[in-house]
C-alpha cells in the first residue's frame, strides 16, 4: 500500500501507461488491496518469463553447441 499512496502523493506523474497508474484508474479493481496483488502479479510474472526465456536460450545453446 504504500507504493500507491507514494505514487497519488506524486506531484510528477509520468503520463505513459505504466502498471501502477493502470492499476489506480482501473475501477474494476474494488480495493487498494487487489491493487497491489495485480502489482506484484505483473511484476512477478514479468521476472519469471524473462527467467525461463534466459535459461531456455541457454539450454538450447548448449545442446546445439552454439549461441542463437
Amino acid at each position: 500500500m504504500k507504493v500507491l499512496n507514494t505514487y497519488r502523493k506524486n506531484k510528477n506523474k509520468s503520463d505513459n501507461n505504466t502498471i501502477i497508474r493502470m492499476s489506480i484508474e482501473n475501477d474494476s479493481l474494488a480495493s487498494d488491496v487487489e491493487r497491489a496483488a495485480e502489482i506484484c502479479a505483473m511484476i512477478f510474472a514479468g521476472h519469471d518469463t524473462t527467467g525461463f526465456s534466459l535459461a531456455l536460450r541457454y539450454q538450447i545453446s548448449c545442446v546445439e553447441n552454439f549461441w542463437l
